[in-house]
């Protein structure tokens, strides 16, 4: 018997002309043919079985993948981020926001729902390897298309249910799953995590992927404030003089809002809470508030909070932002989409286009930075976006004069000149110039006359 060793661990030998694969975990061993006779194509071979062969032999600790969510939710109280580890000062430690905590299941339930269907040999934690966590986050990065059958239907599976193509991951949300997951087998106590080992995507690639909203412009502004009716109106001017997301906006209570224009609201992104100030809302709210004087609802928009919130009913989060997307292309109509198709007006450009006309009107980066209760100053600037005005602004201030002949310039007295001076001034000038420099000769000088005469 030829015995060789592999890069990885593990142990390849031949015999009878077939290369086998032995593993020996704590005096425990388990072996498997490759059935191959090449030695290099055993070498590529034998990575994945020697992972699945260590996780047959390890069941210690073992947990059923079918459990995870509930070994999940159990450890949760007593696991600490900061050490990685249960430890007696864990209830101490700041809990985990309910958005993040129902995010994390879903993203569970997806590699689950995608372990049932490509992997279904795998039933216990232990058999997910790091090569299977790869196959997945490539599956995520690279989506899947069914193939359809002859007659143009898509295929079904066992159970009968259509088949529907799978979309590629965007790199933020690539990120976010492999966050998820990460955390998720960090918290159930196994010891083993397949996907620590797996590279996130660059900031980069997440920016490229990232649609940026447009501000409006003042003229469509004036065009929203003229035609805006019903709950839009106010949840407008509410988006537009405080900043906030949709999702905070139509959650909103009357109970956030003080006569002086305070606004005290937890927002929904980051679970934090913030006081923001915006008294120009409070004349378009009493008015609001006069026709819902009937309605007997805490929430300042009744209807769209019961459908992002799902009170009494199915929740349908997209129902708010389906409604005012609506409002700009059908009544306002106004281009919501760029060149490539995307959506880059929205709700969400009333807030970028706060951030840009206060900055337009005086207001510091850290002023805005903290009305619009960023984290970072870097993230408020990418939100301003500078006005036509504001870029002819600062074309004139960082102007200097250039002098035809390369001669040196009085900078403060020529940009004096260059305010006040008219376009046939400015002309003249420059001919008084060239009448007072005799060193060019005579040719020359009428030549560039006649060019500026023109």
């Amino acid at each position: 018997m030829d015995s060789r060793r592999d890069k990885g661990k593990g142990h390849i030998f031949e015999q009878h002309g077939i290369y086998h694969v032995q593993v020996k975990v704590d005096g425990k061993r388990r072996s498997e043919s490759l059935h191959v006779g090449d030695l290099r194509l055993a070498q590529v071979k034998a990575k994945e079985v020697i992972e699945r062969l260590r996780a047959k032999i390890d069941t210690s600790d073992d947990i059923r993948v079918d459990c995870i969510d509930e070994k999940y939710k159990e450890h949760l109280p007593t696991y600490s981020k900061r050490k990685g580890a249960k430890h007696v000062e864990a209830t101490k430690t700041q809990p985990l926001a309910d958005k993040t905590f129902k995010m994390s299941l879903s993203i569970l339930k997806r590699f689950r729902e995608w372990l049932n269907k490509e992997r279904k040999s795998v039933k216990r934690i232990r058999q997910i390897t790091p090569i299977i966590a790869n196959n997945y986050f490539s599956f995520l990065r690279k989506g899947k298309t069914y193939p359809k059958d002859k007659n143009g239907n898509p295929q079904k599976d066992n159970d009968g249910n259509i088949l529907e193509d799978i979309k590629p991951l965007k790199d933020s949300s690539y990120n976010r799953h492999l966050m998820g997951l990460r955390h998720i087998f960090d918290v159930v106590p196994t010891g083993h995590n397949p996907f620590k080992n797996i590279t996130q995507r660059t900031l980069s690639d997440v920016a490229e992927d990232t649609v940026k909203k447009a501000r409006f412009e003042i003229d469509e502004l004036k065009i929203m404030q003229q035609k805006a009716g019903g709950w839009i109106r106010p949840a407008m001017l509410i988006g537009f003089y405080s900043g906030l997301r949709l999702s905070d906006v139509v959650c909103l209570k009357w109970t956030d809002i003080d006569a002086g224009g305070f606004i005290k609201v937890k927002m929904r992104k980051t679970s934090k809470q913030e006081i923001l100030y915006a008294p120009e809302l409070m004349p378009e709210l009493k008015a609001w508030k006069a026709v819902q004087k009937d309605t007997q609802s805490e929430y300042i928009f009744p209807e769209q909070a019961a459908a992002y919130l799902g009170i009494g009913r199915k929740p349908d989060k997209s129902r708010p932002c389906k409604q005012f997307q609506y409002f700009l292309t059908e009544i306002c109509k106004i281009t919501t989409t760029d060149a490539a198709g995307q959506t880059v007006k929205g709700f969400h450009s009333l807030r970028v286009s706060h951030a840009t006309y206060s900055r337009f009107a005086g207001l510091s980066v850290e002023q805005i930075q903290k009305q619009l209760a960023h984290s970072s100053a870097d993230i408020t600037k990418g939100y301003i976006q500078k006005t036509d005005d504001e870029i002819k602004h600062e074309l004139m201030m960082e102007h200097k004069p250039l002098s035809l002949l390369g001669d040196s310039v009085d900078e403060k007295k020529t940009k004096k000149q260059v305010k006040t001076l008219t376009a046939d001034e400015k002309l003249q000038k420059v001919l008084d110039f060239l009448e007072g420099h005799k060193s060019i000769s005579g040719k020359q000088r009428d030549e560039l006359m006649s060019i500026l005469k023109k």
